[in-house]
C-alpha cells in the first residue's frame, strides 16, 4: 500500500511540475493590438471569424474601452482560441453619432504563438478598408468618421484580399 500511495505521489510531481505555465501566445491565445489615436472616449470593437461562423456575429467580438486622448494608446484584444481567425472586422463606437470624429491607426499587430503579423500606419489602408462611414485624408493620415447620406452610423474597417497571404504565412 505504501509502495502505491509512493508512486501516485510520484507521479502526481512528475505531472504538477512538468505542467509549467506557458505564456499567452504558447498557449494558442491570440493577441490583436492596435495603436490607435481617439480623441473621444469610446470603444473599439474587434469581430473576427474562426471557420465556426459565415458571419460577423457577437459571440465572435472582443471589446475594448479606450479614454480620449491626443496620444497613441493601445488597444490590446485577447482571442482565447487555438485556431487562428480567417477574418476580422474592428468597429469605432457603438454607433451612436456624437458628431464628426477623427482617429489615426498607427499600427496594427496580429501575434499567434511566436509569429506576428505588423502592419504599420503606412500599410493599413493596403489590407483594411473602411466602409462608407469612413473617410481617409492622405494629408493628415487621419480617418475621419462620420453619418452616410441617409443619417446612418456604423463606422468599421474590414480586411482586404491583401490580407489574407499575411495571415497565412503566420501558420507557416
Amino acid at each position: 500500500m505504501d509502495l502505491q500511495r509512493t508512486l501516485t505521489y510520484i507521479l502526481f510531481c512528475f505531472f504538477l511540475l512538468s505542467c509549467k505555465k506557458k505564456n499567452d501566445n504558447e498557449n494558442g491565445n491570440i493577441e490583436v493590438i492596435v495603436n490607435i489615436v481617439i480623441k473621444n472616449d469610446n470603444d473599439i470593437i474587434l469581430y473576427y471569424k474562426d471557420g465556426s461562423n459565415e458571419w460577423f456575429v457577437d459571440e465572435k467580438t472582443v471589446w475594448v474601452g479606450v479614454k480620449g486622448s491626443e496620444n497613441i494608446q493601445q488597444a490590446i484584444f485577447k482571442i482565447n482560441s487555438n485556431i487562428l481567425p480567417n477574418d476580422f472586422r474592428l468597429d469605432i463606437g457603438r454607433n451612436y453619432f456624437k458628431g464628426k470624429e477623427t482617429i489615426q491607426i498607427k499600427k496594427f499587430v496580429l501575434k499567434y504563438y511566436d509569429k506576428s503579423l505588423v502592419i504599420p500606419e503606412d500599410k493599413f489602408n493596403l489590407f483594411f478598408k473602411g466602409n462608407e462611414y469612413v473617410t481617409y485624408d492622405e494629408v493628415t493620415k487621419t480617418y475621419i468618421l462620420d453619418k452616410n447620406k441617409d443619417g446612418s452610423y456604423d463606422p468599421f474597417f474590414e480586411t482586404t484580399m491583401e490580407f489574407y497571404p499575411e495571415l497565412l504565412k503566420l501558420t507557416e
